[in-house]
């Protein structure tokens, strides 16, 4: 019986010190992808250092795909207690994934399949890393908290030096300074999505409205300056959204959000001159934009191929009829051509259970839960951009799946702490 219980013990500890770990590694590893990026390609830009782990997103994606490996059987019974269908659902899916690409490579022997094999392997890989740490992420480990605060304001300050004193209406890496291979350095898009999240973080780190505000404006001013619409558009319908949510029974958060609003369309409308200048304003004419013209030709292509194979896609597709790995369809479409309809489904459901339940826990919750306002807000925006402009190969959608069920787990861990605070007076003597 001694020997039971001390095995018990060790089972329990081994368990905990498991999360904590997770939690911190998931922690840094939420600063180093996404602001820490940043930095890094800012950095490559300057010529200050050189690419020594390439772009910085595959490779350290990587490490957290085997560590997750790793930490799976330590950390799965209590995540899958929480959120048991979605949790499996999601592992179902990246299995699935792999097994499909697996089987095109050995029943078809052709050089566009190795090549589209390596592009979808390593969304795969990419997305179960940011599963990972979108599920241990720690919204109370304050060393990254703050550091994600000082790294998006110097990012805000060093957009304003940069717009005031170039006059320019959009920042390019690329053309920061000269340098004779800009071949690891990101584009806007790497920028935008650092960006983005980090924005998105901050507002469910307070619950200060004036706080929110101040946030918000300057969301804004970095993304229109990175000069990524898909990411600046579906942020501004988000936010909204937002605003909506969290305004809910409160005039004062009402008239400051409309406030809000007000203020950027009279900013705007006031420097409509100068920000016309910007890509971001294409958008007015999209039959001008090369950009546009070519995702609609790629659209057309892909809508064909689905014609023809409307079960099983047409994996790897993009490449043959388009000679481009970038030539694919940019929507949730692009999904069903690369993994078949079954794939597509449970890709876009993945993400539509996350968006609605989190909506609901997030307005039942709003002054109260950071991991539900963060997972809502990442799985609103993932779900906007898979409809409208970002194809399967874009990794946001794993960290979505990620955080939502860290806010389940953490829903859960609630209710037995309620439930046991609730038994003890039943329980214990008075």
């Amino acid at each position: 019986m001694p020997l039971i219980n001390e095995n018990a013990v060790a089972i329990m500890f081994l368990r905990i010190s498991t999360k904590s770990l997770a939690a911190t590694l998931t922690s840094w590893g939420m600063f180093i992808l996404f602001p820490g990026f940043l930095l890094y390609h800012m950095l490559l830009a300057m010529g200050i250092f050189p690419a020594f782990v390439g772009g910085l997103f595959g490779p350290i994606s990587l490490v957290y795909f085997i560590v997750f490996l790793i930490l799976f059987p330590f950390t799965f019974r209590r995540i899958v207690n929480a959120s048991q269908f979605f949790y499996i659902s999601s592992i179902i899916f990246f299995i699935y994934c792999m097994f499909w690409i697996l089987a095109h490579c050995i029943i078809i022997d052709e050089p566009y399949i190795r090549v589209a094999a390596i592009q979808a392997s390593a969304t795969v890989i990419v997305w179960l890393a940011l599963f990972f740490i979108g599920i241990h992420f720690s919204y109370e480990h304050k060393i990254t908290k703050r550091l994600f605060v000082l790294m998006f304001v110097a990012t805000f300050c060093f957009l304003t030096h940069f717009t005031l004193t170039t006059g320019k209406v959009m920042f390019y890496a690329t053309e920061f300074q000269a340098l004779e291979d800009y071949s690891s350095v990101s584009t806007y898009q790497g920028f935008a999505r650092s960006s983005l999240v980090s924005a998105l973080l901050l507002l469910c780190y307070t619950q200060s409205v004036y706080k929110r505000i101040m946030i918000v404006m300057m969301s804004i001013f970095v993304l229109f300056f990175l000069g990524a619409r898909s990411e600046l558009y579906g942020f501004v319908f988000l936010l909204t959204m937002f605003l909506m949510a969290f305004s809910n029974k409160s005039l004062l958060r009402l008239v400051l959000s409309i406030g809000l609003l007000a203020a950027i369309a009279f900013i705007v409308v006031s420097n409509f001159e100068w920000l016309s200048e910007s890509r971001q304003f294409e958008i007015m004419n999209l039959s001008q934009s090369t950009s546009m013209v070519g995702r609609l030709e790629f659209q057309e292509v892909g809508l064909g191929q689905l014609a023809d194979n409307p079960v099983f896609g047409f994996f790897g597709g993009h490449i043959v009829d388009t000679g481009s790995v970038g030539g694919y369809v940019h929507n949730a479409l692009s999904a069903w051509l690369a993994f078949g309809i079954l794939g597509f489904v449970v890709y876009m459901s993945l993400t539509v259970v996350a968006t609605l339940n989190s909506l609901f826990f997030f307005v039942k919750y709003r002054t109260l839960s950071s991991h539900w306002t963060f997972a809502f807000m990442v799985n609103c925006f993932c779900l906007l951009m898979m409809i409208t402009s970002k194809s399967v190969y874009w990794i946001l959608p794993g960290l979505g799946w990620g955080l939502y069920i860290n806010a389940m787990v953490r829903q859960n861990s609630e209710k037995n702490v309620h439930l046991g605070n609730t038994l003890k007076l039943f329980v214990e003597p008075n």
